[in-house]
Order: C-alpha cells, then structure tokens, then sequence
C-alpha cells in the first residue's frame, strides 16, 4: 500500500472528527454521537475517500488514468453512506436533516473543478464552490451563541470554512491532469 493511500486515509479520519466536532457545536447539548452515526456514517466513509483520493495522487503522478472517474465520484461516498443508516431518508424527507452532507460535497465538487486547474467553467465553478466558505461568515447564526462576534462563533465559522475548503482541495485531486512522464 502506499503512503498516500494511509495518509489520505488518516486525513480523511481527522477531517471527519473535525466536522464532526463542528456538527456538535453547531447543534449543542442536543447533539449525540452515536457507533453508527458517527462511524459508520461519517468516519469510515471519510478514511475510505481520503484513501481513494491518496492513490488519486499516486495514479496523477505515474500519469496512470484507470479509474479516473470512480476516484473523482469517490467523495459522493460522504453523501449516500448517511443515508444507508436506518431512518435516514425518512427523517430526510420530513425535515430535511441530513441534506447538509448532500449539498456540502456536491458544492465542493463543484468547487473542486473550479480550483483543478481544467475546464472553461473553471472561474464560474470556483466561485460557486467555494462560497460557502465565505457564506458561513455572512449567513444569520443558528444558534445566538454562534454569533460570529462571539469567540465560540468565530471558532466554528473558521472550523467550517478551514474544513470545507480542505474537502473542496481534496476533491481536486483526481481532477489535476496526470502528469507526464518523459522517459528518456
């Protein structure tokens, strides 16, 4: 195995337990950490991306293309792995919690081709995609403790923004054009 492969894995871990952590703060008292939820739903998913997205890098630098598209399609792994959990879609479809993952790796895909460095949309997706790293600093708090006056709200308005863009730059990793190799 290769060592990006185990660091994409082990970022990918951290980057969880930080939005994760995020999460609870966003919510308060009423948040709980759950095996399922939280591992199984949010942890385990994020280390297999961060994996996939570690041999990204080893395949762009061998100028290998195979599975291209699945590893670009691999952060969508955030999205549907909370829906697989028991009552999900339900409670999806009833109050809409739980669009929050669909609609933050969505966006920062978009993002992620925006700052890839391909494509004629480039500039266009790049402001779209990473808006709501600015956005979090502009939008109402959703508690009055979050207020990004507040120590605490400035804390999780960065938290958020550091976490997105890192997901949003991870995203562009299989994006990148290989490069090419001259043997002479």
């Amino acid at each position: 195995m290769h060592r990006e492969v185990v660091i994409g894995g082990t970022v990918g871990v951290a980057w969880a337990c930080g939005l994760r952590a995020w999460m609870a703060t966003l919510v308060g008292t009423e948040s709980s950490f759950t095996l399922r939820g939280t591992v199984v739903g949010l942890v385990g998913p994020a280390a297999l991306v961060g994996g996939a997205l570690g041999s990204a890098v080893v395949r762009r630098r061998r100028g290998d293309q195979r599975f291209r598209s699945a590893l670009i399609a691999s952060p969508l792994l955030l999205a549907a792995a909370p829906l697989t959990l028991p009552g999900t879609i339900g409670q999806l479809i009833a109050t809409g919690q739980g669009s929050g993952a669909i609609g933050m790796v969505s966006v920062a895909m978009i993002g992620a081709a925006g700052v890839s460095g391909r494509g004629a949309w480039r500039i266009l997706a790049g402001v779209l995609g990473l808006a709501p790293a600015v956005a979090i600093w502009l939008a109402p708090p959703m508690r009055p403790e979050l207020d990004r006056s507040t120590a605490l709200g400035a804390v999780s308005a960065a938290s958020f923004s550091l976490l997105y863009l890192c997901l949003v730059w991870a995203c562009a990793l299989p994006m990148r054009q290989p490069i090419q190799r001259s043997d002479n």
